[in-house]
């Protein structure tokens, strides 16, 4: 058995995608709790803070979810519900687990409740909290404590519910004790879970069944776990018990958690042995867990169809439940008996389990890394996302093992590379799992080390983290040098490139990304990963069309489209749809087209919960509509996504070429749209929701022209200018102070003007000539 005090393995949330958990389809009817619904409700009105309060298996999560949906039905909240599962959630990651509910991205290594109340503070919402207890410290202050507290002070519209079986000792918390069901509601619970086994009370039975459900204090889980019994064991049999009747003594709620804890044992005792063995086993899972997942740990038992038969057994005697979700159907154990099975197992069975999982989730990150480009990159997405408290879970029991430990940093490598942490919008876990890596790697470099690195780094730099990504770099290259790679190695010249187009100043400088992100492509492609050889391709497109390189762009743009289209990669389309329209916006004369295909990747990034990609693609219809004229529609836009980009903690300002391309429609704003201010706080006061409901919309330039000064070739009243300047015989030095931009930026608009009137290729005399001559004409005309 195991240790005293040594618990099942805890640490992580569950990452399924889903903003609201209550909203999941429950597969079992919802019995009584009509007092306590009302009770809930009555007290809502009074206190912003309300603890349901009882002893475990009393029914707390099932009553929590219930008062949830009535109310989101009901649209009590103008900003919806939102339940937050803790049940595996440490102290230090509370925030990060309310940020991911709430649907801010956790993109940041620090633990912070700065993100929580820039999102909450003007919304009118309800935030439940489940399964507190175990993050309440009766002695002093706890983070739990803490962090509710800040929030309700500062968002004077939220109230919290939480559950849990103690109370959060917050100041005006008001607690209702959430009793045993009444016996009438006891014995609905007890017929009702019988006859989804087809077993029938009779009549004859009703002062038996009335005696049993009495027994056990009336408590809806133990309930649940006699009905479960019932086609094998009689009601007349179970009243014999006398163990059942003897647990009395002590106070009401330790009395009834003897009879949980009896009902439990008494219930696993009638388990046959595989089906026993298959809940020690399935207690090693995190959070919930697929037909897959089971049958890697329970391999011993069975085939896959064993393994299913089992599981269905298991849930049928109410030992886990069933949920449906998008991707399909999952199981989690109730987590008294997920505690109560992992200490069945002796020391030397939980470390082969243990190995077992980690096994099972290393090859799942493997598969997932080399099969992520293709037709089911979104249902690969969608199950590591599920898994990745589990993944983090196996890596530590790699790193546990000095001989295990690059297994467990390549474990993190794999991850990285389907960018599941993009997808998922939980950047910071990328930093988590480098940390833990290098806290156990060896003091001598190696390749795996630099890769992790490499792929941390262009994380943080795609965040704006120049700090970070810099410290990252200077490690991986140092790495790099004394293992001799370090101008050849493909992640750490994908990290190089993109460092170089992000931030570099000087644009000559900065168009050295190009040939990094080839040479990174084709060091991928070498090494058989196409995946990551596409996302080197991705950046190099997008680089170019942001360096001015309109060839380069154009060319690979449309291949980009072509090869995602051929892989079938819906998320790698979407992305690549990014980049044509962005292209398109840049360089083509089909504005049109542009936004045809922006819309089309938000809606497929949208249906597929790419919580990344919808931050941008909004971000790039903004600056469409702008240069469509939709002054008021791109304001309201840009203001809305730059406060979901500052929750997800993204410093566009420090991404050189994506700022600029915003300032430039910014400029445009504040020189036409009087309304500028009215329209920004318009923008700022719209939901996720409608965000992407505005950027959806039918986007068409407007019948007369924003401006009166119509300037041909599509040139933008910074680029007319920059075209006057050039005319005067100005250099680009003198154009940026002129201008008072970076000579950076002068030589960008230099660019965009040479390729917009076809004078690329001319030189710097003849280019200037050139643009003298066109506009010598333009002022004739």
């Amino acid at each position: 058995m195991k240790k005293d005090g040594e618990g099942p393995p805890g640490g992580g949330h569950e990452a399924e995608g889903q903003p609201a958990p209550l909203l999941r389809a429950d597969l079992s009817t919802f019995v009584g709790r009509d007092h306590e619904l009302r009770a809930a409700r009555e007290l809502l009105k009074s206190t912003r803070l309300l603890t349901l309060k009882g002893p475990g298996g009393i029914g707390k999560t099932r009553l929590m979810r219930r008062l949830g949906s009535v109310i989101q039905q009901e649209g009590v909240y103008r900003d919806g519900v939102v339940l937050v599962e803790l049940t595996n959630v440490r102290s230090n990651e509370l925030e990060s687990a309310v940020a991911e509910a709430l649907g801010i991205p956790a993109n940041s290594a620090r633990h912070g409740a700065a993100r929580l109340i820039a999102h909450l503070r003007t919304k009118r919402q309800l935030l439940m909290l489940d399964n507190c207890e175990h993050l309440v410290d009766d002695e002093e202050d706890s983070a739990l404590a803490q962090l509710v507290r800040t929030l309700l002070e500062a968002a004077e519209d939220l109230q919290i519910v939480t559950t849990s079986q103690a109370a959060i000792r917050v100041e005006g918390e008001s607690w209702l004790d959430v009793p045993p069901l009444s016996e009438d509601e006891a014995l609905q619970l007890l017929r009702e879970r019988a006859s989804n086994i087809n077993v029938v009370i009779p009549p004859v039975d009703d002062d038996n069944a009335r005696t049993v459900v009495n027994r056990v204090d009336r408590m809806p889980l133990a309930i649940e776990l006699i009905a479960g019994r019932m086609d094998t064991v009689s009601l007349a049999s179970l009243v014999t018990r006398t163990n059942l009747l003897s647990l009395g003594g002590g106070t009401s709620a330790k009395r009834s958690h003897r009879k949980l804890e009896w009902t439990v044992s008494w219930s696993y005792g009638l388990l046959g042995d595989a089906e026993q063995r298959m809940l020690t086993r399935l207690s090693l899972l995190e959070g919930s867990f697929e037909l897959d997942d089971a049958a890697a740990l329970g391999a011993d038992l069975g085939n896959q169809d064993v393994i299913a038969d089992l599981l269905n057994g298991l849930h049928k005697r109410s030992f886990m439940v069933a949920e449906r979700h998008h991707d399909g159907l999952r199981f989690r154990l109730w987590e008294s008996i997920r505690a109560f099975a992992y200490e069945q197992l002796s020391d030397e069975e939980a470390d082969e389990i243990r190995e077992r999982h980690a096994d099972h989730y290393e090859a799942l990150a493997i598969e997932g890394a080399r099969n992520w480009f293709g037709h089911d990159e979104t249902g690969w997405l969608g199950r590591l996302s599920a898994a990745l408290p589990n993944l983090r879970v196996a890596q530590e029991t790699r790193l546990a093992n000095p001989r295990t430990v690059l297994q467990g940093m390549d474990l993190f490598n794999n991850v990285a590379r389907t960018r599941l942490f993009y997808f998922t919008g939980r950047l910071s876990e990328s930093n988590l799992m480098l940390e833990a890596a290098r806290r156990w790697h060896p003091d001598e470099p190696s390749h795996t080390l630099v890769s992790a690195l490499s792929f941390t780094a262009t994380v943080a730099l795609c965040q704006g983290d120049r700090e970070r990504a810099d410290t990252l770099l200077v490690a991986a290259e140092a790495a790099a040098r004394t293992l001799g790679c370090f101008h050849d190695f493909g992640p750490l010249l994908y990290a190089r490139a993109t460092r170089l187009w992000l931030f570099e100043r000087d644009l000559s400088v900065a168009r050295q990304s190009i040939e990094l992100f080839e040479q990174a492509e084709r060091w991928f492609l070498d090494n058989d990963a196409p995946g990551d050889a596409w996302m080197a391709r991705l950046f190099r497109s997008m680089a170019a069309a942001m360096l001015g390189l309109r060839d380069v762009a154009v060319r690979e743009s449309a291949r980009l489209l072509e090869d995602a289209e051929t892989a079938g990669a819906a998320w790698c389309i979407s992305w690549a749809k990014w980049t044509c329209a962005l292209v398109e916006m840049l360089f083509g004369a089909d504005l049109g087209r542009a936004v045809q295909l922006a819309q089309e990747a938000l809606a497929a990034q949208h249906e597929m919960g790419d919580k990344w990609g919808l931050l941008w693609t909004i971000w790039l219809i903004a600056l469409l509509a702008a240069r469509l004229g939709r002054l008021a529609r791109a304001a309201r836009s840009l203001a809305g996504v730059a406060k979901f980009q500052q929750e997800a903690e993204v410093i566009v300002p420090a991404l050189l070429p994506f700022w600029e391309l915003q300032r430039q429609t910014e400029d445009l704003l504040r020189r036409e749209l009087d309304s500028l201010p009215t329209e920004r706080e318009i923008g700022l006061g719209l939901s996720r929701g409608k965000v992407i409901e505005l950027a959806l919309e039918t986007l068409s330039a407007p019948p007369a022209p924003v401006v009166k000064d119509e300037r041909p070739n599509r040139l933008t009243e910074r680029e007319f200018e920059v075209a006057r300047l050039l005319a005067e015989g100005l250099a680009n030095k003198e154009i940026a102070e002129r201008l008072g931009v970076t000579q950076r930026t002068a030589e960008t608009h230099v660019q965009h003007v040479a390729n917009k009137l076809g004078a690329r290729g001319e030189g710097r005399r003849g280019r200037v000539l050139k643009i003298r001559e066109w506009f010598e004409e333009h002022q004739r005309r």
